[in-house]
């Protein structure tokens, strides 16, 4: 949605997991991990390790603070959307 300017990403940069990994047991009864896919963005942007960065940054002191500080600002964020249509007249 970010990458195609559909949705504004709210909240803190995202962990940046984007690998897929699968454990194969070794016969010696260890393991050994594999990456059998990798995660892009539609641009082509991979996110391993650097995540996704918000368009627009709000941090809290945990969980709970962070969800209820995003929630916050996307009905901000909103109400200036649904605002700024309604003055220009467009619905």
């Amino acid at each position: 949605m970010q990458d195609n300017n559909r949705a504004k990403v709210i909240g803190d940069v995202s962990f940046g997991k984007g690998s897929v990994n699968m454990l194969r047991p070794l016969s010696n009864g260890g393991g050994m991990f594999v990456t059998t896919s990798r995660w892009f963005t539609p641009s082509g942007k991979i996110i391993q390790g650097v995540g996704i960065e918000p368009d627009i940054e709000v941090e809290g002191r945990d969980n709970r603070d962070s969800d209820i500080k995003q929630l916050n600002r996307a009905t901000e964020e909103l109400e200036n959307i649904i605002g700024s249509r309604n003055t220009t007249g467009t619905e």
